[in-house]
């Protein structure tokens, strides 16, 4: 039974999330085995574990990009299980912003027209849009930048403008899977740095998977998952 409900003090929930798949010999994989989360508001909450623990399939969920099979998850205070995927799609495009360890930004477009993208997605004018993103960039210390394309753009670049793009419709939370995996250490902490403004100065929740050790120091909670189960959530507060 789909009866989720957030916890007081929290963002998102999700109780009793699983997620089986199929191999390609017929047999089967359960990558999620029956998690209970629940992530605060306006914290940066990471997400560690070894590899094939169920990690990013968990973000994915929380995030709408996945479907559990069984358990369902509320996020600012909307049910999951109850949108249809054209409802799902303009949810997330409205009120959560996604980076990945590969920043998937267009080859083709500039810097500037990727982070516009979200925006005319989301039935803004151009003109609109184009002033959002100028914003961005110069948040992220790219206004130099804006017509340059990604493959002018170093790795660390690329990655902050990855982050723009996530914030252009202003969401309340932003997911994160591994967005400093192909860094160097600056440019690793650079983004780090910038996850903490997100919290402290625009009240954003942030949700981060991730092995960077620097990065879980910055955490106000730290989610454990082993084997498909959550085996401890710990709080710095």
């Amino acid at each position: 039974m789909n009866n989720t409900m957030l916890t007081p003090g929290s963002i998102i929930s999700g109780r009793g999330i699983v997620k089986t798949y199929q191999k390609v010999d017929d047999t089967s994989l359960t990558v999620l085995k029956g998690i209970d989360i629940d992530i605060p508001a306006q914290k940066i909450s990471v997400i560690v574990g070894p590899s094939g623990a169920g990690k990013s399939t968990l973000l994915h969920i929380i995030g709408g990009l996945d479907k559990p099979d069984e358990g369902n998850v509320v996020v600012a205070g909307n049910d999951l299980s109850k949108f249809n995927d054209g409802k799902l799609a303009d949810f997330r495009n409205s009120s959560l912003g996604f980076v990945f360890q590969f920043h998937h930004l267009l080859p083709e477009f500039s810097a500037l027209e990727n982070i516009m993208m979200p925006l005319l997605i989301s039935g803004k004018s151009s003109r609109a849009a184009e002033t959002r993103a100028k914003e961005l960039l110069s948040v992220i210390g790219l206004a130099g930048r804006a017509d340059h394309k990604p493959s002018e753009l170093s790795g660390g670049e690329q990655q902050r403008v990855a982050v723009a793009r996530a914030l252009a419709n202003e969401p309340k939370i932003i997911l994160a899977d591994e967005p400093t995996g192909n860094l160097d250490s600056a440019n690793s902490d650079a983004i780090n740095e910038f996850f903490i403004k997100l919290r402290d100065e625009y009240g954003m929740t942030l949700v981060i998977v991730t092995h960077n050790p620097e990065l879980v120091k910055l955490a106000d909670h730290i989610h454990t998952m082993k084997d498909g189960l959550l085996t401890d959530s710990s709080s710095r507060l």
